[in-house]
């Protein structure tokens, strides 16, 4: 199954989970996201020439729409940015569906694609982890 908002907000953690555990410790600067998905199909718009409608097309039950899929993971990507103190300032989207009318062929984004990325620094003297030694407080 496709669940946009915690999935996005799994992948915005784990990078700056990622992010924090470099060394000993670094600091984030600024979050990007990016997102591909099948047709918008939206229904306050009458489909494009080249949209296949939900009825027309196989879209798994278990599957987000792509419109909802964009709502949602944008949603999820920034709130858990936010939370953290992480402005998401850069992204891209990617919307794409096409049948050939000869073949019936399909090409799609069926199941989306939601990219995370980051940009922060971190000081040269901090690259490496110590040693752990006994007593050393955790």
């Amino acid at each position: 199954a496709v669940a946009p908002y915690p999935g996005a907000e799994t992948g915005a953690g784990g990078r700056l989970r990622d992010t924090h555990a470099t060394g000993r410790g670094s600091f984030v600067g600024m979050g990007t996201a990016g997102y591909c998905v099948g047709n918008l199909n939206m229904p306050e718009h009458p489909p494009e020439p080249w949209e296949v409608t939900q009825s027309d097309s196989l879209y798994p039950k278990s599957l987000a729409s792509p419109l909802q899929i964009l709502k949602d993971a944008s949603d999820g990507a920034s709130d858990y940015g936010n939370k953290f103190g992480e402005p998401l300032c850069v992204g891209y989207t990617r919307t794409y569906g096409w049948r050939n009318p000869e073949t019936g062929e399909r090409r799609e984004w069926i199941k989306p694609i939601m990219f995370s990325g980051g940009l922060g620094q971190i000081d040269h003297g901090m690259l490496e982890k110590d040693v752990p030694e006994v007593g050393m407080l955790v």
